[in-house]
């Protein structure tokens, strides 16, 4: 390449069209280029050989001589490499054939295996609405509550964007459905968003919280057994340091069939037909009876509710409110007569 006026030049638009951008490749060329006529762009000057030339881009404008010019080179290119095709299709063997199919089923595999994961349907993609999923678990955009199996039974609720457990209200950011679209957790208070891992530092445990729905692994749950379960790190929600107060943090974590890990679901249709009255099972007292709790020590006092929140042991008078209990189903916990926005708690 040299400064002096040259008798063939070289404008760098023509050297974009071809796609040559670096003067150290032009130096390292052994043929000529030739010079786009009628611009104005600055100029070098190399040396060139037509029939090597092959644009990429047609002109845009310019002398008609020269778009003749490309045209002929493109025809000259491209019958060069027909032949060379040609040539390499007679030489090919049948072992060959089967290597380069074999090749590109593999590229093919390594390409899948490298693109990001999408969302695939699952295999019993044919429940509808109300029907059961057995791959998830659960039956399909059918809301449910997700109850923790710690002693208070706490429900699964949104604060913020973060999911902890609460005592139960019957509010929709309590209610969940398995989404037909997304096969995602989704909350029925907030539609269009579904429960996401956040990972810690050293991807052991992730918080729970509700996120947009972009159905990606991170996004995937399924219920098995009692559990939680995120197929694709194998890793269970559990109550954080299986703490049982109201707004605890709910993360993920290893598992290790811990009760803190242990989760109910039961739905909302099915919640709504629970019993009102009568003996329950699970706790071992009458629903909504009132009862009195009383000590076994010689004097036989029970309890009562002094100040609106304390309680202490006092001689049993049956027309005091304040020493009557009842079991509430709703909260699951036992309750003050006399103050029945409280419960016994510890």
């Amino acid at each position: 390449m040299t400064k002096d006026k040259p008798a063939n030049i070289l404008c760098y638009k023509f050297l974009n069209d071809y796609q040559m951008k670096s003067e150290k490749w032009i130096k390292a060329q052994q043929f000529k280029l030739r010079h786009h006529k009628m611009c104005n762009f600055d100029l070098l000057t190399v040396d060139y050989d037509p029939k090597k030339l092959v644009p990429k881009f047609k002109w845009k404008g310019g002398a008609k001589d020269d778009a003749s010019d490309e045209k002929e080179d493109e025809d000259e290119a491209e019958g060069e490499d027909d032949k060379k095709d040609d040539k390499a299709k007679e030489t090919a063997k049948p072992e060959d054939d089967a290597k380069s199919a074999k090749d590109a089923k593999k590229d093919k595999d390594a390409k899948k295996a490298s693109d990001p994961i999408k969302a695939e349907p699952p295999k019993e993609d044919k429940a509808k609405k109300g029907e059961f999923n057995a791959e998830y678990g659960l039956y399909v955009e059918r809301p449910f509550y997700v109850v923790s199996k710690l002693s208070r039974g706490r429900y699964l609720d949104i604060v913020g964007n973060n999911i902890v457990i609460k005592n139960e209200d019957e509010k929709q950011s309590q209610q969940w459905i398995l989404s037909k679209t997304t096969w995602t957790i989704t909350s029925v208070a907030l539609k269009d968003k579904s429960w996401d891992l956040h990972f810690d530092g050293e991807g052991t445990k992730g918080e729970l919280h509700v996120w947009k729905t972009n159905s990606q692994w991170f996004q995937k749950f399924k219920y098995e057994k009692g559990y939680f379960v995120n197929p694709k790190t194998k890793k269970v929600l559990e109550v954080k340091v299986g703490l049982d107060k109201d707004g605890q943090d709910v993360q993920v974590g290893k598992k290790s069939f811990t009760v803190n890990q242990k989760w109910n679901v039961i739905y909302v249709d099915e919640a709504a037909n629970q019993a009102s009255s009568g003996l329950s099972t699970a706790f071992g007292l009458h629903i909504s009876r009132p009862f009195i709790i009383q000590s076994r020590m010689p004097m036989q006092r029970v309890l009562e509710v002094v100040g609106g929140r304390n309680i202490v042991a006092n001689s049993l008078d049956r027309t005091k409110e304040t020493q009557i209990f009842f079991l509430d189903t709703n909260s699951k916990t036992i309750k003050s007569v006399k103050y029945t926005g409280q419960s016994i708690d510890i």
